[in-house]
């Protein structure tokens, strides 16, 4: 973990000689839906990218791939320590980038089932997802949202629960993980969850995916509350921390990777 705190140490040396901020929530890749609808899929609109935005999540996409050779990388959970730290940006662009590359596909699932809001990658909120099915009112048929982009999918969060963390942790949710994970062999599944400081849903998730990816918002979330969400996930699960909003170089990029170092 030490590789994480020296990358952060090293981001807020950086910060010191900045002269502009490039940030993923006022650049994002991926923009609101447009309001049509086409045999019932979701129409996206997507406009011209940042460059060095989609540069950095390109290389975020390859750092996975590589890892994916050496051990199974298939399902990742992106999450952060607080709110408002970015992390549904990163994980939707993040599946995006994925699906843009040459064999692979995506999936993105919305789990947080404790708020109504915007999809990301839709733009709009869809009625009924992934917490209706988990209390059965949902068939199995009918969870998937496809998207206009090709090998791009969407799992919608559903209805607001009051039992968040039960169906997360339930019998049925960690089945369709399998289920999901097993029906496609080369598609990816990124899955945005609540902040693990205020919410139960990511320690739980943590144990079902093959990584996770913390989200920090730079200059705003405090050393130690980064050091405290770390120690609630598994060391060998976390890939590394993904700086957001950093400031930056114009020969520098926002983003910053720690990528770990293969071990045994």
């Amino acid at each position: 973990m030490s590789k994480m705190y020296k990358a952060l140490e090293k981001a807020e040396r950086e910060r010191k000689d900045t002269v502009k901020s490039i940030g993923t929530e006022k650049s994002p890749i991926i923009s609101k839906e447009s309001s049509k609808e086409n045999k019932g899929e979701r129409s996206i609109s997507i406009p011209r990218p940042n460059p060095i935005a989609a540069e950095e999540f390109r290389k975020l996409r390859t750092m996975i791939l590589r890892t994916s050779i050496s051990r199974p990388m298939q399902t990742i959970l992106v999450t952060s320590a607080v709110p408002r730290e970015g992390k549904s940006t990163i994980a939707s662009n993040l599946a995006l980038a994925i699906s843009r590359g040459v064999k692979e596909h995506a999936l993105f699932i919305d789990c947080d089932l404790r708020n109504s809001h915007k999809n990301p990658l839709l733009g709009l909120n869809i009625p009924l997802g992934l917490s209706d099915y988990l209390m059965g009112k949902l068939n199995h048929s009918k969870l998937i949202v496809r998207t206009r982009i090709p090998k791009l999918s969407v799992l919608p969060s559903g209805s607001i629960t009051s039992k968040p963390a039960e169906l997360v942790g339930s019998e049925k949710m960690r089945n369709l993980m399998k289920a999901l994970k097993s029906h496609y062999a080369n598609r990816y599944i990124i899955i945005d969850s609540p902040p693990i400081m205020l919410t139960t849903e990511p320690i739980i998730l943590s144990e079902m995916v093959d990584g996770v990816i913390l989200v920090v918002l730079a200059e705003k979330t405090p050393r130690e509350v980064v050091q405290r969400a770390v120690k609630e996930i598994n060391k060998e699960k976390i890939l590394g921390i993904v700086l957001n909003q950093i400031k930056a170089k114009p020969s520098s990029y926002s983003y910053r990777y720690d990528y770990p170092q293969k071990t045994g």
